[in-house]
């Protein structure tokens, strides 16, 4: 099994509260996961 770290991730305050930063991970975990199903 591989892992990924992320050091720092940060949404602006006027953007705060809006599920965006659910949605950006949510999308970061879909990437890692079809570049482990590629390899």
């Amino acid at each position: 099994m591989r892992s990924a770290f992320i050091c720092d991730f940060y949404i602006h305050p006027d953007s705060q509260g809006k599920g965006l930063g659910k949605r950006a991970m949510a999308a970061l975990e879909d990437d890692l996961r079809e570049q482990v199903l590629r390899r």
